[in-house]
């Protein structure tokens, strides 16, 4: 039994780096995505709609694919400021 527990666990840690890679990769996405839709349209609407989704979620754990709002949000604050020049 102990030629397969080897194995079973490299294939394990190799899928959980992938996933975290992954997850990485799709928040990247994500921040970059909020970024530039708030730098053509302006970060108050995107702000907002972040704020109102996060008041009926009751909660900001983000997940996989999408970093949590409290993060998108204070990325674009910003934006909204007035400190990032466009």
């Amino acid at each position: 039994m102990d030629g397969f527990s080897v194995p079973i666990v490299t294939k394990t840690f190799e899928l959980s780096i992938l996933f975290l890679m992954l997850t990485a990769l799709s928040w990247r996405n994500e921040r970059r995505a909020d970024w530039e839709g708030a730098l053509v349209t302006g970060p108050e609407g995107l702000i907002s709609v972040f704020e109102r989704l996060a008041a009926k979620l009751k909660r900001d754990e983000g997940s996989e694919t999408h970093p949590p709002l409290h993060d998108r949000i204070s990325r674009l604050l910003p934006l909204l400021d007035g400190r990032v020049k466009v």
